[in-house]
């Protein structure tokens, strides 16, 4: 893998992407921020929202509590969702931080020959201490979709293709990540990027002021030794969240765009 500059794309679902820790503990992730139902929640994967945890918003050095209203989390499917106070969210909004508005569920069904994926994130091996404040540098990928006949027996017997996506680590990653001698390398493992989102977007959009992209899984497991993440897809979340607050949410097969 090669680092690389991040696209307009990156910059945009950066954005939409939290840091979630626990506090007074060791454990964090990442989350995505969205807007739903004129709502606002962060998305992330079960075991990262399991504790007492604090958010950052990506207001560096911001780390201050946030109201959680509700939450809810699946241990089966390591899915959840925390609803925050909608007028603390905005008054500590800035250029960096944005909701991503989901209107509709996002059908899961991706032709994985043709699709471009991007991960936004936090890996829980890079976080450090600086003047008591945590700090996790950001990671960006961009991948195409493992498609199912690639898939080995062990991810075969493990996960099921109509519930899972599963993604590599992929050909273009970013970050500040170099070991000693100042040689690139792989930040991803053995920890992945729990709670990210998986972003699908257009390919000949991504370097420009509004590139064109959707939220359709959020990223929670990792099978190091076959060099893949794991995601949930965001409709099976947006059917959780309907469930939860008696809200009917139309389905799109498009997806939406920024």
């Amino acid at each position: 893998m090669k680092p690389y500059i991040p696209t307009s794309l990156h910059s945009h679902i950066r954005s939409h992407s939290v840091f979630v820790f626990e506090v007074g503990g060791d454990g964090f992730g990442s989350g995505v921020l969205v807007n739903i139902a004129n709502r606002v929640f962060v998305l992330s994967a079960e075991h990262v929202i399991r504790g007492d945890i604090d958010i950052n918003l990506g207001i560096v050095p911001h780390q201050s509590r946030f109201t959680i209203l509700n939450k809810w989390s699946d241990e089966e499917s390591d899915i959840g969702f925390l609803e925050l106070d909608p007028f603390e969210v905005n008054i500590r909004l800035s250029q960096y931080s944005a909701p991503f508005s989901v209107h509709r569920k996002i059908l899961a069904e991706i032709p994985s020959n043709r699709t471009r994926l991007a991960l936004c994130g936090f890996p829980r091996g890079e976080a450090k201490e600086v003047d008591g404040v945590k700090q996790v540098p950001v990671t960006f990928i961009t991948v195409a979709l493992l498609a199912y006949e690639l898939w080995t027996s062990q991810l075969k017997s493990k996960y099921d293709p109509k519930k899972r996506l599963v993604i590599p680590y992929g050909e273009k990653w970013g970050g500040p990540f170099v070991d000693g001698n100042k040689i690139p390398r792989n930040p991803i493992s053995p920890f992945g990027l729990s709670g990210c989102g998986l972003w699908h977007f257009d390919p000949e959009t991504q370097d420009s002021d509004k590139p064109v992209y959707s939220l359709i899984g959020i990223q929670h497991s990792t099978v190091s030794s076959e060099g893949v993440l794991v995601c949930t897809p965001l409709d099976e979340l947006i059917d959780r969240f309907s469930n939860h607050y008696g809200i009917n949410i139309a389905s799109d097969s498009n997806g939406g765009a920024a």
